[in-house]
């Protein structure tokens, strides 16, 4: 019989996964990294403090991942000013969603291998650069550079280990960097080697150090720091009959309503 300490965890990391990326909308970038920290978390959780069975969790956590990146996706169509970056990003959400649909009508590992969630973090990419710079500023081969980057360098190495390698960072780490078995408590790993402390220390430093370099040769910003979106542009609010945006919402059914539609 399920406790009810482990129903009581499960549905406040269930809810969090719900509620969290209701956010992203307004505050895209904030929002989409708790969503994304929540979605790394929940299996170890459910592993460390509860006695659930996980058979099924793949299918499920693909449906919430899908669940969070559309309505980062949808967000991309009210906020993204960068039109080109937006068709980029449009092309890499529907690229993962085709992925996910066939790995669960398949099953084979490979195909999430083939069409990465390269989306999200295109997506944060965005978002972060929009803190502090005008993202129309962004050239298109800039985008597409940025894109193909965080497809080739980031996604292809961790979607081959999650689902091709199947290994676990902390059970890697605990196994072939310690030496120690996977149940071990962290707090006695690192009671046993002290010296990771003054290690983590000096690669925060390096870190430190390097996001100094690069915000140095950074171009001057556009704005102070800006984590909301944008207000509705002016266009909309004020009626500019001049302006393609407004002859574009006249119409009240359009092929982004009806996109909007289809994915909620």
């Amino acid at each position: 019989m399920t406790e009810t300490s482990d129903l009581l965890i499960f549905w406040i990391i269930v809810a969090a996964r719900f509620l969290v990326p209701l956010a992203i909308p307004r505050f895209p970038l904030p929002a989409i990294l708790a969503a994304l920290i929540i979605d790394a978390a929940d299996q170890t959780i459910f592993q460390q403090f509860t006695n659930l069975s996980l058979e099924g969790y793949q299918g499920y956590d693909k449906a919430l991942d899908i669940y969070y990146l559309t309505i980062a996706y949808i967000s991309t169509l009210r906020n993204w000013t960068n039109l080109f970056a937006f068709q980029v990003s449009r092309f890499l959400f529907y690229w993962r969603l085709v992925g996910v649909v066939l790995f669960e009508l398949t099953q084979l590992r490979p195909l999430l291998l083939i069409f990465p969630n390269t989306f999200e973090y295109f997506f944060i990419f965005y978002e972060a650069v929009r803190l502090r710079w005008d993202p129309k500023r962004m050239t298109k081969r800039f985008v597409i550079g940025a894109a193909a980057a965080i497809w080739i360098f980031i996604k292809l190495p961790q979607e081959y280990w999650i689902h091709i390698a199947q290994l676990d960072t902390t059970d890697f780490i605990k196994e072939n960097i310690f030496g120690v078995p996977t149940d071990t408590p962290w707090g006695e790993i690192l009671a046993t080697n002290l010296w990771v402390i003054p290690v983590l220390v000096v690669v925060v430093v390096l870190i430190l150090v390097v996001a100094r370099w690069i915000t140095r040769r950074l171009p001057p910003p556009d704005w102070g720091l800006k984590v909301a979106a944008d207000p509705i542009p002016a266009a909309f609010a004020e009626g500019n009959e001049d302006s393609d945006m407004n002859t574009q919402s006249e119409r009240f059914v359009n092929a982004a309503l009806i996109e909007k539609v289809v994915l909620i």
